[in-house]
Order: structure tokens, then sequence, then C-alpha cells
């Protein structure tokens, strides 16, 4: 097997991109060897000893000097994007940045200059089709290389039922969009708030303040909830974005059943609890069925969606797949220039 080395522009800005996308990804990956270098490296060096640049997400309104050097050297690009950055939500905190007409003429020279887009989900190979038809879906998966598995046989009945939600200020709409049956419910489920304070949840709960990755999914694994609710709001940003990371999180490491909307397909899996709009299943009772579900019920749903994910997305299966397409890549361009 072919030694290949990829570069890649690595700062730890986003531990989750990086954990999904980035580093702790092409690690493991057979025959590859990561090379991480921050923006102000010398790329010059770097791009001399290099077989590919790899870009994710977090750097694309920063990194086209270096993908222009790479590109003149012969150096073919690889752009990871897990996020859709043509619709930016309303809400968002950086909507002023992202959406500013330079940025967003940055970010379609870059998706235009790449040679391949790497993208989470099917939704995001559709939108950015329009500027690069070279996409691959890469799904995010979870890390049998770091994490166990839950063993559910070994949960505890709760006699009150425990509810985890995690989220950035990016997400202050989602949380807004559900507050009224969130907060007619505080009393009904015991409640951990991972990360920033939901600005419209209006009592007293269990806030479990931002803090690294790692710790984060040990807390989630010792706290055990027996749901983990992921509201999204019915908007572009999500429909086409949105990977079911959250799910995975949540069932591989804490064994809990997960809550989302009915109109992300991504958390069209086995095993999910999904709210819609309509009368007939909305979220007031989605979460009165959820109320009502035994322990063994509950175990029944987390054993579907673990079975899922241990079938179709351990990131050793997917990294398998990144480096038969790094093989096919790369043996089409040499094709092309020679």
């Amino acid at each position: 097997m072919k030694q290949i080395i990829l570069a890649s522009i690595f700062e730890t800005k986003a531990p989750a991109v990086d954990f999904y996308r980035n580093s702790a990804v092409w690690l493991p990956v057979p025959g590859v060897q990561f090379m991480g270098s921050p923006r102000q490296a010398d790329w010059s060096y770097i791009l001399s000893a290099a077989d590919v640049l790899f870009v994710d997400r977090q750097f694309i309104g920063g990194c086209l000097p270096i993908i222009k050097a790479a590109k003149e050297k012969g150096i073919p690009v690889i752009v990871d994007i897990d996020d859709d950055l043509l619709n930016i939500d309303i809400y968002h905190p950086h909507l002023d940045q992202l959406t500013n007409p330079q940025v967003q003429q940055v970010i379609k020279e870059v998706l235009r200059t790449a040679d391949l887009l790497m993208v989470t989900t099917p939704g995001l190979a559709k939108l950015y089709a329009q500027h690069n038809e070279n996409i691959v879906v890469i799904p995010n998966a979870w890390n049998d290389h770091a994490h166990k598995v839950a063993d559910i046989a070994t949960r505890r009945k709760r006699k009150f039922p425990t509810i985890a939600y995690r989220g950035a200020k990016a997400h202050q709409r989602d949380i807004f969009e559900v507050h009224r049956t969130i907060n007619n419910h505080l009393d009904k489920f015991d409640w951990y708030f991972y990360g920033d304070v939901p600005i419209s949840v209006d009592v007293k709960y269990n806030r479990v303040p931002w803090q690294p990755l790692h710790q984060y999914f040990n807390h989630l694994a010792g706290l055990g909830p027996d749901f983990m609710f992921v509201p999204l709001a019915n908007a572009p940003f999500n429909r086409e974005g949105k990977s079911n990371a959250a799910w995975i999180e949540a069932t591989v490491l804490a064994g809990a059943v997960v809550i989302a909307p009915d109109y992300l397909p991504e958390f069209d899996r086995p095993g999910i609890l999904r709210y819609g709009t309509g009368e007939k299943n909305n979220l007031h009772k989605v979460f009165a069925r959820a109320l009502e579900m035994t322990h063994e019920q509950k175990m029944s749903m987390v054993e579907l969606s673990q079975r899922f994910i241990l079938d179709n997305l351990r990131m050793s299966q997917w990294n398998e797949e990144r480096r038969a397409v790094l093989d096919r890549f790369l043996a089409a361009k040499n094709n092309s220039n020679g």
C-alpha cells in the first residue's frame, strides 16, 4: 500500500470538526501520514512534501492562498464541508461574517477550485453540486478507535426520566421554536443542558458548562440519560447540512433514546423518536409518549440505533472508504496529468 502524505490546515479551533472530519479521522486511516499545520506555517515547505492538501470547513474563509499555492505546485486539493455555508440562518451568531459578500465569494471560489469535495450528507452534495461536480459523501461516524458502545444491559431503571440537550448560541432559534413545550415539561423530566444557556427556558435546571469534547463525552456516558433531545428548526441550514452526530454520540456513549424532528432526513434512522409540526405527532405528544415508555421499551429502541450504527457508521469502516477515495482520486489525477 502506497504511503500518502496528507497535509491539513489544523488549528483545533472547532474540536467537533477535528473529531469527526480532520485529525481524529485521518490519523488512523491506513497508509496515510497526516501532517497538520496552522495557517501561519511555512506552507511552501509543507506542500513540497505533500501528496494531497486537505482543508476542512472551519478554514474555508481564510485558506484560499494556500489552496492556490497547492494548485500551482500540482498538488490536488480536497475540501471537506459539514455545514451549509450558502444558507446561513438569520439567528446564526456569525451571520454578518458568513453572509458578507466577499466571504461568500471566497467560499464559492474554494468550492470551484477544489479537486474534490467531501461532505457529510446527500443534501450537502446536492447543494454544492452547482459549484463542483466532484463530490463524495462521507458521513460522520462513531469513532470505534476511541470509544466503546454503552452496555445497555447494565443500565439502571430510573423512577424519574432524565433528558439531556447540548447546544451552542447558534442553536437559540432551535430551542426558541419549542420553548413553550419544554417549559411545560420541565417538571416532568430531569433536564440537563450542556453548553450555552437557552435564554427561552425560564426556570432552573441542571446546567453543564462548555467543556472539552472528551470531557463532555465522559460526562454524558456517566450520566446515561434516558433521552437526548435534538431540536433543530425547520430551516434550509438544518435540513441540508445537519448530520446525525448528536444521535451517534447519545446512542453509542450514553445508551439514550434520541428525540429529533421528522423533517430532518439524517434523523430518519432506527430507534429515534421523531416529532413534527402536525397535530398527530407534535412535540407535546412525543414527550408524553416518552414519559409512558418502560425501561425495556427504551432499551429496545437504543438497541435498534446501536445495531444500525455498528453495521453502517463505524469510523474504521468509513476510513477504509476514505483510503479508497484517496486512491481513486490520486489515480484519476495522475492519469489526467500523464
